[in-house]
């Protein structure tokens, strides 16, 4: 039942975690070809936002969806996602409202040096992601990673065309990436929607209380995205205050995002497949983490090794010695990460069994030793600070959900 099965559903899902990284690392690498340090360091101070963003549409609509659409027949199910889909698009809207105000506000109230009309194609780009975001979930919660898979090799393949295509003719630039990201995910995800407008059926009466089940879920998620405002790089770069050094970072963060199918692969798959489990026992559980997590830490340590020998060679093919970070540097962003990795499969068990407080716990954790110690070793270390701020705090904030996750499992249903 977990084994044949589960890894060729696994193959799916990571090759479409392949693609959006492909996708990611493209517009990455040759928007850094393509502006200044200082234009792109905008890019990179603007992503983690869409990070937070996506975090908090998950927490209200994606996630609770996936967690509890198992336990409902198909007619309920299809309420269910059209309530819940109405609610994507009530947050969507009102995410993009927040963003298009603040980004006016500062762009001609403060000099951060971000135009109005790259916060007006930021929006619109973020709201575009949140839309094939949201579908990607839906196809996710029945587990249905081929269609996942061909939904992903759309929009990722056209992101990695128009990129190309701009980058050639040299019109690349961010208010282009916004509009390459915008276009490739609005048109494969208004597809999907046309083909699966059968299964949305709008049930007014119990809205509300479709409403009240994803806030049960979700609250929790929520503020743990929202403290991802002080837990996340973006303090950090605003502490630090020189868009250059955010361009270094961004560039020192592509090794460590490369781990990106894997765990994308991971958190997105073993949250509908640990909620299915969780059906059957928390036994069925502890077996599929302890799975992934021994899977995930042979490719982690393997990963590490090979960035640590041969990130100079890596950097110079990329970026053609535009940027020539440390390796140790470079280790220490891939470590950082690698231990957010290595929680996952632990992180989506707690999830699926509707245990989304210690997530916010973790998170306030994280962002207690980021804002207290983080902001003193960026101001007296620079960039370097970063990864070893967000190591220490990754440590104690995963080894909290750990330890949660291990109690429930020795307590009875």
């Amino acid at each position: 039942m977990y084994t044949g099965r589960s890894l060729t559903e696994f193959v799916f899902v990571v090759g479409e975690q392949v693609f959006r990284s492909a996708a990611n690392l493209t517009i990455s690498v040759m928007l850094a070809r393509s502006v200044t340090k200082e234009e792109y360091g905008i890019y990179v101070f603007l992503f983690p936002l869409i990070i937070i963003i996506l975090g908090i549409q998950n927490g209200l609509s994606s996630t609770p969806y996936v967690v509890l659409s198992p336990g409902f027949e198909n007619e309920k199910k299809r309420s269910f996602l059209s309530n819940v889909f109405v609610l994507h698009l009530i947050v969507s809207f009102v995410l993009f409202m927040m963003g298009c105000i603040i980004g006016l506000v500062q762009a001609y109230l403060f000099n951060f040096g971000i135009s109005a009309i790259v916060v007006l194609l930021y929006s619109f780009a973020v709201s575009a992601w949140l839309l094939r975001d949201f579908l990607r979930q839906v196809l996710l919660s029945t587990l249905d990673v081929k269609k996942v898979f061909f939904f992903g090799v759309a929009v990722n393949g056209s992101a990695i065309v128009l990129t190309g295509i701009f980058y050639c003719f040299g019109t690349l630039n961010i208010e282009s990436t916004y509009c390459i990201i915008s276009f490739s995910s609005i048109c494969p995800s208004l597809v999907l929607l046309y083909l699966k407008r059968r299964s949305i059926e709008f049930e007014r009466k119990r809205f509300l209380l479709d409403l009240q089940k994803c806030i049960r879920i979700g609250k929790w998620l929520v503020g743990r995205a929202l403290l991802g405002l002080l837990s996340g790089p973006l303090i950090l770069l605003v502490v630090q205050g020189d868009m250059e050094e955010a361009a270094v970072y961004g560039v020192c963060m592509i090794p460590a995002s490369l781990l990106s199918p894997v765990a994308q692969a991971l958190s997105t798959f073993t949250v509908p497949k640990l909620a299915h489990a969780y059906r059957h026992g928390k036994e069925n559980v502890r077996m599929l983490v302890s799975w992934y997590t021994l899977l995930i830490a042979l490719v982690l340590i393997l990963y590490n090794l090979v960035v640590f020998f041969s990130s100079n060679e890596i950097m110079s093919i990329l970026f053609g010695g535009k940027y020539n970070p440390s390796s140790w540097l470079l280790l220490l962003f891939t470590l950082q990460a690698s231990v957010v990795i290595f929680a996952i499969p632990v992180n989506s068990a707690l999830v699926a069994m509707e245990d989304t407080k210690s997530g916010f716990i973790a998170e306030l954790i994280a962002a207690s030793i980021v804002v207290s110690l983080g902001t003193l070793m960026v101001i007296n270390m620079g960039v370097w600070g970063i990864p070893i701020a967000f190591l220490l705090s990754s440590l104690l904030g995963r080894g909290y959900q750990i330890y949660v996750f291990n109690s429930l499992l020795k307590q009875k249903f």
